[in-house]
Order: C-alpha cells, then sequence, then structure tokens
C-alpha cells in the first residue's frame, strides 16, 4: 500500500483566506466584498452561538434567493431604519439594500464589518461639470487692513 497522498500545493500567491475558506452560515465582510444588493425577505429572531459559546437571541435578516442571512447589530439596524424609514419588521419586506465591507468599522482589533447602504444611494453619473471659468465672477478687491500686527 502507498502513502502517497493526491495532494495539490497551493502557488506561493494563495491568498490563506482562500485555502482555509470561513465557513458560516450567516454573512460575514468578506461576503460583502465587493457590495453586494440583496432583497429582504423577512427578519427573524435566531439563537446565535457567540465566541464564549454562550447562547444570545439576536435579530436576523433573511434575503430572497441565495445569500446567507445576517446577524443585525445596533448600528445596521438604526442604518435601516434612516435609509427605508421603516419602524417595523413587517415594512422591511421586499426592501432593497446594498451590503458592503466597510473598512472603517473595527471590532476587536480587525478591520472591516458589513455596512449596509441604500439601493437608491448608488452614485449617479457625473454627466457634465461645468466650465468653472464660465461661472466665475469679479468681486471688486477688499482692503483687508484690519490692524493687527504680524510678528
Amino acid at each position: 500500500m502507498s502513502d502517497e497522498r493526491a495532494s495539490v500545493p497551493f502557488g506561493d500567491d494563495t491568498s490563506l483566506d482562500d485555502a482555509v475558506p470561513k465557513q458560516s452560515k450567516y454573512l460575514s465582510k468578506e461576503d460583502c466584498d465587493p457590495a453586494i444588493l440583496v432583497q429582504i425577505a423577512y427578519l427573524a429572531q435566531d439563537e446565535i452561538r457567540v465566541d464564549n459559546d454562550a447562547v444570545e437571541s439576536r435579530g436576523v435578516l433573511y434575503f430572497n434567493g441565495d445569500i446567507k442571512p445576517l446577524i443585525l447589530n445596533p448600528t445596521n439596524r438604526d442604518i435601516l431604519k434612516a435609509i427605508l424609514g421603516v419602524t417595523s419588521a413587517g415594512q422591511l419586506k421586499n426592501q432593497q439594500i446594498v451590503l458592503y465591507n466597510d473598512l472603517t468599522v473595527v471590532f476587536r482589533g480587525k478591520v472591516g464589518g458589513i455596512r449596509i447602504r441604500s439601493a437608491q444611494q448608488e452614485a449617479a453619473p457625473v454627466s457634465h461639470i461645468p466650465d468653472q471659468g464660465s461661472q466665475a465672477q469679479d468681486f471688486p478687491p477688499q482692503d483687508f487692513d484690519d490692524d493687527i500686527p504680524f510678528p
């Protein structure tokens, strides 16, 4: 019997994140980079296992299609309320939002985190930038002699 293994070494440029992907039934920041457009199916209360193996009851957004659910934190809850103008779970159904990895988020020493923005917030392309010279106005010179001595 041969002791040879049918393994294929990773290339030198292979990311460790690609080599050993994080398995989770919930969305992670890596799942949202690049940003994804999702449609909300419903909000549920799930029992979530946290770092110390304790279980917490948390609000979880479920989406239409083959998208993992998102565990809501207070910041994302407040963003949902602000951008969608909703106050109840039922009002979330069929709303579209964009989920993205926000690199300004730092939590427990890790950079990046999922944030929500409006699906309508995507920047529209600028069709025309006015010529600054054609809109410049001539203002009369001002006298800035206010007797303030400079050292």
